[in-house]
């Protein structure tokens, strides 16, 4: 039997990696400097945000300590509301909530392997 939601905790962990490639090394006084590493970034959380949504709930309940109505909602204030976006409010996802979350979709990959 296909498990759909497989693709999409991998493009999770792809975009999570992806983000600590270009961060790696980086201040957040040269992140904000460089527009492009910004919005590669974003880019990134807002693939992530999006297929946090495909990851059954009953899977999100077993890892019940990340944040997912966050995560799902970050996408939405990306593509509509990107005038406000918080440059050090991304840093923060970037550096600290990204390994977190690295840690949880490896978890359910390794879980669903099984």
């Amino acid at each position: 039997m296909k498990r759909p939601h497989l693709v999409s905790l991998r493009d999770i962990l792809e975009a999570i990696d992806a983000v600590a490639e270009m961060i790696a090394d980086t201040r957040i006084e040269d992140y904000q400097r460089d527009y492009r590493l910004r919005r590669a970034v974003e880019r990134c959380i807002e693939i992530i945000s999006e297929a946090s949504r495909k990851i059954p709930e009953e899977l999100k309940t077993r890892f019940s300590d990340q944040p997912w109505p966050e995560i799902a909602a970050m996408g939405s204030l990306l593509r509509h509301e990107y005038g406000r976006i918080d440059d050090l409010i991304m840093w923060k996802i970037a550096t600290r909530s990204l390994p977190d979350l690295r840690t949880a979709i490896a978890a359910m990959l390794a879980s669903d392997d099984r």
